[in-house]
């Protein structure tokens, strides 16, 4: 399996770069990004299933809204299972808001994904940096916040949750906010889980999320491709984003040729991946529609 130390080194070695200031390494790593993130694309249009995986949604009683996978793509759940001893069952989504008035605290766990809105800051603290709310915010230690003032125009900046969540109050790194006033917002953009009815029970191995993720970044020198059989395809997507910088260059043509070809081949590999009986696959044509202008 290849890395990016070794990635680099394939593009530089083909497109005859070993001696020259450009691209820099960062570049090749942003074009190596850039090619995983179309191949990502492709993969989940043509077979979702290659990056069907699952964790455990740990419970806590009286809780309802729960943090989403931080890999999950797109925001697509494919099944929610619930497994004790005692009781075994799929915990299905909520279709119609009128449900959840039906439901009580013995009823079998579903699930809505919202996205919260907008919060209001009520105060803050500047020798704690913690902030207080007027509504409930829906933060978890590690996410990051994005502040303006009360018009919602004009930003104050951004800081991260570090320490003691509450419903109504964080405390955060006070990283380029300045000192923040009541009426300022919080803008919360964040989807997440409401389980109904709310947690009867405190766990962290009752609740399975089954989701299609992310493709990994590369980010260091060791990072391993996480799509290790199109490692072609990411390596010449990330040469001709290269050549594109150097459109003189004569590589261009060939490269976006091969880049073509490979990327039906890839789709034609997908496509022998799927279940018998689900074969009908619609392709990704926009990924060719970045080439027509070239």
């Amino acid at each position: 399996m290849s890395t990016l130390s070794d990635i680099r080194t394939i593009i530089r070695s083909d497109l005859s770069m070993n001696d020259t200031v450009f691209p820099t390494d960062t570049a090749i790593r942003d074009a190596v990004n850039k090619g995983i993130e179309k191949a990502e694309r492709i993969i989940h249009n043509t077979h979702e299933g290659y990056f069907e995986t699952y964790i455990n949604l740990p419970l806590t009683t009286s809780k309802d809204f729960y943090d989403m996978p931080v890999d999950i793509y797109a925001n697509k759940i494919t099944k929610i299972l619930y497994n004790t001893s005692s009781d075994a069952y799929e915990i299905k989504p909520i279709k119609l808001k009128s449900d959840t008035m039906n439901m009580d605290s013995d009823s079998e766990y579903r699930y809505l994904l919202t996205n919260p809105a907008n919060v209001v800051v009520s105060g803050y603290v500047s020798g704690t940096k913690t902030v207080t709310f007027k509504s409930r915010h829906y933060l978890s230690v590690g996410d990051s916040c994005s502040f303006y003032q009360s018009d919602q125009s004009t930003a104050r900046g951004t800081a991260d949750v570090v320490a003691s969540v509450t419903s109504d109050y964080v405390v955060v790194l006070t990283t380029g906010i300045g000192t923040l006033t009541s009426n300022d917002v919080l803008r919360v953009n964040k989807t997440v889980l409401r389980l109904y009815p709310t947690s009867r029970e405190t766990s962290t191995s009752n609740v399975e999320i089954w989701y299609y993720r992310n493709a990994r970044r590369m980010v260091n020198d060791a990072d391993i491709l996480d799509i290790p059989e199109f490692e072609s395809f990411v390596t010449l997507y990330a040469k001709y984003k290269i050549l594109l910088k150097d459109i003189a260059n004569p590589m261009l043509g060939e490269v976006k040729e091969e880049l073509k070809q490979d990327a039906a081949d890839m789709i034609e590999t997908l496509s022998n991946m799927r279940p018998d009986g689900n074969t009908d696959i619609v392709q990704d044509w926009s990924f060719y529609e970045e080439f027509d202008s070239i």
